[in-house]
């Protein structure tokens, strides 16, 4: 058990953490789970919030996405989405809060 002391979270419990918390504030969101009828490289998670489209590819503190991840973000952004690599709740909260008018701001923080 010490030596669990300190150690990074995983993936998945910070996705599990963001998709809570997004449930708990009432946004929107899906997980997209890889498939062979989805393109391959796409982010873990679409928020809609503010009626546009946020993808959130989710890595661990000090993780980067992979080379084909970064190219669908940069697709995204392309088409007009919010499209960010985040590495825990502070980061959604972050995006969410910039894209906010500020009599709104009271629904996610």
């Amino acid at each position: 058990m010490l030596s669990d002391m300190g150690a990074k979270p995983t993936e998945r419990s910070i996705l599990s953490q963001i998709c809570r918390r997004l449930r708990q504030r009432g946004v929107w969101y899906m997980k997209l789970h890889g498939s062979p009828m989805q393109r391959r490289g796409m982010p873990d998670l679409l928020v809609v919030f503010q009626g546009k489209a946020v993808f959130l590819e989710v890595k661990r503190p000090g993780a980067q996405p992979t080379p084909l991840q970064a190219h669908r973000l940069e697709e995204l952004r392309a088409a007009g989405a919010v499209a960010e690599v985040v590495y825990g709740w502070d980061d959604v909260l972050k995006i969410l809060l910039s894209m906010m008018t500020p009599c709104s701001a009271s629904v996610v923080s």
